[in-house]
């Protein structure tokens, strides 16, 4: 059974993987509800990401989960330039 990722980018040169904490998805959920006015609990939006990374990852067809080869970077404590920066590193030292 492939990931989404392998399928939907089959023979890309490499694969980055994501992983904040669902913690940290939560916060930043939380942020851009509110910035639309919604009212939702941390503790609310954390488990409905908990519940969908949940189904996304043992659904049968094309679960979501990391390329075998794929790099793992942890994005929990990076803003989006040092996300972006963490994968122009991994790219620059290209094939493992």
């Amino acid at each position: 059974m492939k990931s989404t990722v392998a399928q939907a980018l089959a023979g890309a040169l490499g694969y980055i993987y994501l992983e904040p904490l669902a913690e940290e998805r939560g916060r930043r959920r939380l942020r851009d509800l509110q910035a639309r006015g919604e009212r939702r609990s941390l503790a609310a939006v954390t488990a409905d990401i908990r519940q969908r990374d949940l189904q996304d990852s043992t659904r049968d067809v094309a679960p979501l989960r990391p390329a075998h080869d794929a790099v793992r970077i942890d994005s929990t404590a990076l803003d989006v330039g040092e996300v972006v920066g963490a994968m122009l590193d991994v790219v620059r030292a290209g094939p493992a």
